[in-house]
């Protein structure tokens, strides 16, 4: 299982990560798929619960150009700039360890076509109400096959047995979660933990500010930009307010990745 820093993240393309997916919907099997980023790297050193909650779950997406930068970075004899340069140029050695950068926004779209011809359920957790509201709109537009099963958009506590409990009832084939990191991975595992424990189903899909996206409340970077790494950029520029979050997710995040290879040399 490759590594990042102290992070698990499978080495899947995005073809096998659909296909387990689907297996564990048929399955009737609760699990969790979270999609960790350099950011999480970096908070994961410091936080044992949050790095357990992520590398305990069923699937860890590389979610990031970060983390297939690190996976060639660390595994093989390239410098630094080098390998900034080989991920820009989309150099076929940059994919020997991560196939590909599998984005949560990206992951969303697919699972809800794979929803809709399948004629699956699906529960809608966090982000505000306006928002949540407006990707549920936009999925019965799209996916008119979906049945959406409910929707909260309030806040979530990691030991609210009763929000489990009613979102357990609805017997959801997809359970899509939009909360904020180190929250939504550590409410994932434990509502996966109840899920199991009372003989439910429910594959829970950790996609962050994803429901934005869709929504079209916010607006992605560039393809070009996403593709070379630069979406941190794009982020800068359209949230300036971010600097903290983006600062940790490239310079500490960098710097923590040479200190890693540095100790295996």
């Amino acid at each position: 299982m490759p590594k990042v820093g102290t992070l698990e993240v499978d080495a899947f393309p995005k073809e096998e990560v659909l296909i387990r997916i689907e297996q564990l919907i048929d399955a009737k099997q609760p699990a969790s798929v979270v999609t960790p980023y350099s950011e999480f790297v970096v908070m994961a050193e410091n936080q044992p619960e949050f790095r357990m909650a992520i590398n305990q779950a069923d699937i860890r997406l590389a979610d990031g150009s970060g983390i297939v930068w690190a996976g060639h970075y660390l595994n093989h004899d390239v410098g630094l700039v080098k390998s900034f340069r080989d991920v820009m140029r989309s150099d076929s050695q940059v994919s020997a360890i991560f196939p590909e950068k599998i984005s949560g926004s990206d992951l969303m779209y697919d699972l809800l076509a794979l929803a809709h011809s399948k004629h699956l359920k699906v529960y809608l957790l966090g982000s505000e109400e306006e928002i949540s509201s407006a990707v549920a709109t936009k999925i019965g537009e799209k996916y008119p096959n979906i049945e959406i099963t409910g929707r909260f958009s309030g806040r979530v506590e990691l030991d609210d047995e009763g929000l489990m409990s009613r979102i357990a009832a609805t017997n959801s084939d997809l359970i899509l979660l939009a909360l904020s990191p180190p929250k939504q991975e550590l409410w994932a595992q434990a509502m996966r933990t109840y899920l199991r424990d009372h003989n439910s189903p429910g594959v829970l899909c950790c996609f962050g500010g994803s429901f934005d996206f869709f929504a079209g409340s916010k607006e992605r970077a560039p393809k070009w930009m996403r593709s070379v790494g630069l979406e941190w950029f794009w982020r800068l520029i359209i949230e300036p307010s971010r600097i903290g979050r983006i600062y940790r997710a490239t310079w500490v995040y960098t710097n923590l990745i040479r200190r890693y290879k540095k100790e295996t040399l």
